[in-house]
């Protein structure tokens, strides 16, 4: 992985064992809220890591700047509450959408309630993972 040079150098992430994920989704689906937050900051620091690889899609939560959602008008103070509207819209990255100000994020409301249901009743929709063994 090649830091990208721009922005705060990513910080070591500390590994956590599949084990401790499933504990703490154990933990959390039973309501331990410590766990619930565990497993957001583990993942909110995977991708802000990512977001530093050389040809990443994605952007460092310190570098987004808030925007509203195209869809509903929702402000999305986070880059974590965006999603790409694709196919209600053109698709749009958010790093993407960033560089370019352009305006083609979603919230996660809509991307629950229209974004997915649009996609999974697409003709074009091809699932990532095959049944088939």
């Amino acid at each position: 992985m090649s830091y990208k040079g721009f922005g705060a150098k990513p910080n070591k992430i500390k590994k956590v064992s599949k084990r401790q994920l499933q504990e703490w989704c154990n933990r959390a689906n039973k309501g331990d809220i410590m766990s619930l937050n565990n497993i957001n900051n583990y993942y909110k620091n995977v991708y802000n890591k990512y977001s530093q690889m050389e040809g990443s899609t994605m952007i460092h939560e310190m570098d987004y700047k808030p925007m509203n959602c195209c869809l509903c008008g929702k402000h999305m103070e986070f880059i974590h509450d965006t999603h790409n509207p694709e196919p209600l819209t053109p698709r749009c990255w958010a790093k993407e959408a960033q560089e370019k100000n352009l305006p083609h994020r979603c919230c996660g409301e809509c991307n629950a309630k229209l974004v997915l249901p649009a996609r999974l009743s697409s003709k074009e929709f091809v699932p990532l993972v095959s049944s088939k063994n």
